[in-house]
């Protein structure tokens, strides 16, 4: 039996976990959360999505993330709104104040994970996130493409 740092998933599941508990702490400074990060640069990246859509990109749960986009319509950061197609259902978009705020997300973000690559070259780092893309490519919701991300 390989041990179990032999075994890529393991060691994925790994570099998520720590990540994220930087991010956490990283965010939790400027009274937010990774989630609202998410929701943030999903929206940007893709605009006019319901919420069933942003939930799947961003792989909250769908109830959740309805509590989630309240509190950030609070804060000014989306906003929700009918569908025109179907007046059932809502979009969300990030607003002026939530494309500042991302800026400043994203960039202790790359801080983070620049971070814990800071072992690997640049090149390595590049191409490491290649090999993930790759493996990525067709397994997610239809809605997300992996891939650069857009402009802010």
């Amino acid at each position: 039996m390989l041990p179990l740092t032999s075994m890529t998933g393991f060691l994925l599941q790994k570099s998520g976990a720590i990540l994220l508990a930087h991010a956490e702490r990283a965010l939790e400074a400027r009274g937010t959360r990774v989630r609202h990060f998410y929701v943030l640069a999903a929206l940007n990246d893709t605009p006019d999505l319901s919420q069933h859509d942003l939930s799947q990109m961003i792989g909250i749960d769908a109830g959740i993330l309805g509590s989630l986009i309240d509190e950030m319509e609070t804060d000014g950061h989306v906003e929700r709104r009918r569908n025109p197609l179907d007046k059932r259902r809502y979009v969300v978009n990030i607003t002026k104040l939530g494309r500042d705020v991302l800026v400043v997300l994203l960039d202790d973000m790359q801080k983070i994970e620049q971070e814990f690559l800071s072992s690997l070259s640049d090149s390595e780092a590049g191409n490491l996130r290649k090999y993930l893309e790759r493996a990525l490519a067709g397994r997610w919701p239809e809605v997300i493409e992996c891939g650069s991300p857009g402009e802010i």
